[in-house]
């Protein structure tokens, strides 16, 4: 019985600790509740498959700036264009990467240009500039967006004459995977062959990028890596799959670019010859290994994901579609001087893309708000984050501490009444027109492309293959979801849908 008071005393002890730490801790606290040791890991992990909702709460609730624990890791939150601004452009040198963030995604993303800081990344970063300024990379890749959205409409001509339903978060991440692999290593995939095959690499990578972020709110990850454990035993699987694939494409690109004496129009071979210039590493096939990877990433899966959930924008919504049309109608009736014009359906469908250039292309104002005011909404990398090097003080007045995680939402920015409106749940793509013509946003308010420094170079090539896309289904279909098919995101490094995104194709009449 001795041991009774003990234990009555020790209860008591925790409990007083707890209630101590609480009050400590909040009287100056901005966020949601925090917990001594386990920090908010409770409400995260609660609210795991709505994470970015989550965050778009807690900033309604502590707009624009608020703190959040996890066991090791502490992180301000923020949607203040001016804290944005401030972190990715003026003092750009206090917030890098960081290795927190670094140890989570260097598995599937390595030393490449989205997961490094300092010089590595400047190296990257210089030779993927001169190639994006590139016309012969430009004019390749702008021919390979014309051919492969002629081979979507073929798939999608055949599914509407058959009735069946088809899965268009699928199709569009086929599109920009075949299309990243020609424009950016030369290769074909295959993937928009009528067949619609499987590639074990592409379901790899997918399955990686969900699970290198569900590293970010899971304690125990280090530890089931080191034990071979559940999500991290398929984890490691998956980086096999990835990198017999890397591995196989440089070697043979090496091998490739040594007997011939011309190089080719992609960003592989640029890299491969700036390498074997100035290696960035002792390890240069790993080096372009991370390239492939990290450009599979952007041209992938961001574009992929954004032409789905602007499919499901424009399915909820006739009117924007409907002006949609009209534009291109418009462009179609300008350019019908052609005299080979025909009047089957694969052939109308290809001597419509076939009209594209980079003028009308360029003119087509309304579809281009309504791509931006899609990625407003749903933007397709949902959070970013840097980590501080040394204690700062935001312009909102929010001291940063070193080594504090600072995170961005372009989700819940996008969402905030605060620097949108009162109508910033509408779709309307007429808040970026004026008089007809397509206005930007800031960067910072807008970080859907990032901003400063690290501002995407893939955004003018992003927006040149979405307005080709779309253009094509646009002009020739119409797109439903599928009743009682929920849509709704999955908690990854890209907001891709959790279900796929189910639709009815109608050939247009």
């Amino acid at each position: 019985m001795e041991i009774l008071p003990l234990v009555f005393t020790a209860i008591a002890t925790v409990g007083l600790y707890a209630c101590f730490y609480r009050w400590v801790l909040h009287r100056n606290h901005r966020g949601p509740r925090i917990w001594p040791i386990l920090g908010s890991i409770l409400d995260m992990t609660r609210n795991r498959w709505r994470m970015h909702d989550y965050v778009l709460d807690n900033l309604k609730i502590y707009y624009p700036t608020y703190l959040m624990k996890m066991p090791g890791l502490n992180y301000v939150v923020t949607v203040d264009p001016a804290n944005i601004e401030y972190v990715l452009k003026t003092n750009f040198s206090n917030y890098d990467k960081g290795e927190q963030q670094h140890h989570r995604l260097v598995d599937l993303l390595g030393d490449g240009i989205f997961n490094a800081d300092g010089d590595i990344w400047k190296k990257h970063r210089k030779v993927a500039s001169y190639e994006f300024a590139s016309k012969v990379l430009r004019d390749h890749s702008f021919h390979n967006f014309k051919n492969n959205a002629v081979k979507l409409c073929q798939i999608l001509d055949r599914a509407a004459e058959e009735n069946k339903p088809v899965d268009m978060m699928d199709l569009m991440l086929r599109l920009t995977f075949e299309s990243i692999c020609q424009m950016g290593f030369g290769v074909d995939m295959g993937l928009l062959d009528p067949s619609l095959p499987e590639v074990p690499f592409a379901i790899s990578f997918e399955d990686a990028t969900s699970r290198s972020s569900e590293r970010f709110i899971d304690p125990l990850w280090q530890l089931k890596k080191a034990l071979n454990l559940s999500s991290e035993a398929a984890m490691k699987k998956d980086i096999e799959t990835i990198n017999d694939f890397t591995l196989k494409l440089v070697k043979n690109r090496k091998k490739e670019l040594e007997t011939k004496k011309q190089g080719r129009p992609d960003l592989l071979s640029r890299f491969v010859e700036a390498f074997k210039e100035e290696s960035i590493t002792a390890n240069p096939e790993k080096d372009l290994q991370d390239v492939v990877t990290n450009f599979i990433l952007a041209g992938r899966d961001t574009t992929g994901v954004s032409l789905a959930w602007f499919l499901y924008e424009v399915s909820c919504n006739p009117q924007v579609e409907e002006k949609i049309v009209a534009e291109l109608l418009r462009l179609e009736r300008d350019r019908q001087g052609m005299t080979d014009y025909t009047t089957s359906s694969e052939g109308e469908m290809s001597d419509f893309v076939r009209l594209l250039d980079y003028e009308n292309v360029s003119n087509m104002h309304y579809l281009h708000a309504a791509l931006s005011e899609s990625m407003r909404l749903h933007g397709p990398i949902p959070v970013d984050v840097r980590v501080a090097m040394n204690d700062d003080v935001l312009p909102c007045g929010t001291r940063v501490h070193k080594g504090n995680l600072l995170m961005y939402s372009a989700y819940a920015q996008g969402r905030m009444e605060q620097i949108w409106g009162s109508d910033v749940m509408e779709f309307k793509p007429e808040r970026w027109l004026k008089d007809g013509v397509f206005q930007p946003e800031s960067p910072y308010k807008y970080p859907v492309f990032h901003a400063g420094p690290r501002l995407c170079l893939g955004k003018d090539s992003a927006y040149l293959q979405m307005k080709i896309t779309i253009a094509a289904l646009l002009r020739f279909f119409t797109f439903k979801v599928v009743p009682g098919h929920e849509v709704r995101y999955k908690v990854t490094l890209t907001l891709n849908m959790h279900n796929g995104l189910k639709m009815i194709v109608r050939k247009r009449s």
